[in-house]
């Protein structure tokens, strides 16, 4: 029998046998970092099991895939397993993924990261907003089913950014962009958004920033 992978490493993605090299991902600060070792000067990276599964084998970090190409594979599990339920929050995603990459490039365009987080963010949202109106009316079972697709979109998400750290996050960007008045929110924005990673969704962002500017 092969060894045992944990399903969710440090990064909060899924983890399966033909992913193993892309957990190699570590967050760095405010970037998705596919160039380092797992652990390279931080605390996180590939948990020890992993570590030593990897150790002697040849591992193509430069080849880490994306989190919609992770959520293909991740479809294509849930279809071989017949995990119906997972199947179809994934199919979801996908469609929402692929309807956005056509909004913004057209066909034939792809998503960053951290479009593609504000995509899966949204789909959360949108769960978010179904449970609540389930449970005002009285439907707790289609409530719950809500949020069990909650749980496996979330899977996908980095850890979000507390309110502290989204208020440090945004002096950092206003320092940054020498910002000194509402006028130059969108400069500040921009900052802040590939800072954040996709850790916050932007609305919040904005907020903190308009709060944050004289």
């Amino acid at each position: 029998m092969g060894p045992s992978y944990p399903r969710r490493p440090a990064h909060g993605l899924p983890l399966t046998s033909r992913t193993l090299a892309c957990s190699c991902l570590v967050l760095f600060g405010s970037h998705w970092d596919r160039s380092r070792p797992a652990g390279a000067g931080t605390g996180h990276g590939v948990p020890a099991r992993s570590r030593r599964f990897l150790r002697g084998r040849r591992v193509n970090l430069g080849s880490c895939m994306t989190i919609q190409e992770q959520i293909e594979i991740d479809l294509k599990d849930a279809m071989r397993a017949r995990e119906a339920e997972r199947l179809s929050v994934l199919r979801m995603a996908k469609s929402a993924l692929m309807n956005a990459t056509i909004e913004k490039y057209g066909a034939g365009g792809k998503l960053s990261d951290p479009e593609t987080l504000a995509v899966l963010r949204k789909q959360v949202k949108q769960r978010e907003d179904s449970i609540a109106g389930f449970e005002k009316g009285g439907r707790p079972e289609l409530a719950e089913k809500e949020k069990r697709e909650m749980v496996i979109l979330s899977h996908y998400l980095p850890k979000a950014l507390s309110e502290a750290e989204i208020t440090a996050l945004v002096q950092e960007a206003i320092a940054e962009g020498k910002a000194t008045s509402k006028a130059q929110m969108g400069q500040v924005m921009k900052i802040a958004t590939e800072k954040a990673a996709g850790r916050v969704d932007g609305k919040t962002l904005s907020q903190f920033v308009r709060d944050a500017l004289p």
